[in-house]
C-alpha cells in the first residue's frame, strides 16, 4: 500500500513539472484527460501516482482512468491501494482542474499549492463544535 501525504504528493508533483517543463500544456487523449495511456503515465496526476509507486497501468482500461481525482483517490483507498490525506487530495484535485482547463503545468502547480495551503489553513482555524 502506498501512503500519500501532502508532502509526498507535492514533491512528486514538483518533479513531474520539472521533468515536463513549467510551460508544458497537457494534450488530452481522445478528447479526455487520462491518468495512464499506452502503459505510461499521461496527465500530471498520473505522473504523480506513478512516481509514488501506484500502478497506473493497472487501471488504464477501466473507467477509473477518466474519473475526477476525488473519485479515483477514494476508489484506490477503498481497494487498499493507497492511503491519502485530504490535503494531498486537495492539491492533486486542484492541479488536475487547472491542467484540464488548459493551463501550463507551472501555473497549475502554483495555483494548486495556494489552494491546498488555504484549505489546510482554513481547517486549522475552524472552531471546534461543542459536544452537546
Amino acid at each position: 500500500m502506498t501512503d500519500i501525504t501532502y508532502e509526498s504528493a507535492l514533491e512528486a508533483l514538483k518533479a513531474a513539472v520539472a521533468e515536463k517543463g513549467e510551460d508544458y500544456v497537457y494534450a488530452w487523449v481522445d478528447y479526455k484527460c487520462v491518468y495512464s495511456h499506452n502503459g505510461k503515465p499521461s496527465c500530471g496526476v498520473g505522473h504523480v501516482l506513478h512516481r509514488l509507486g501506484v500502478d497506473t497501468e493497472g487501471f488504464e482500461h477501466t473507467t477509473m482512468n477518466t474519473k475526477m481525482f476525488d473519485s479515483l483517490a477514494y476508489r484506490l483507498r477503498d481497494l487498499s491501494v493507497i492511503t491519502i490525506t485530504q490535503s494531498a487530495i486537495d492539491l492533486l484535485r486542484e492541479f488536475q482542474n487547472c491542467q484540464d482547463e488548459g493551463r501550463t503545468w507551472g501555473e497549475a502547480l502554483d495555483i494548486a499549492i495556494l489552494f491546498a495551503e488555504q484549505q489546510m489553513e482554513d481547517q486549522a482555524n475552524r472552531p471546534l463544535r461543542p459536544i452537546v
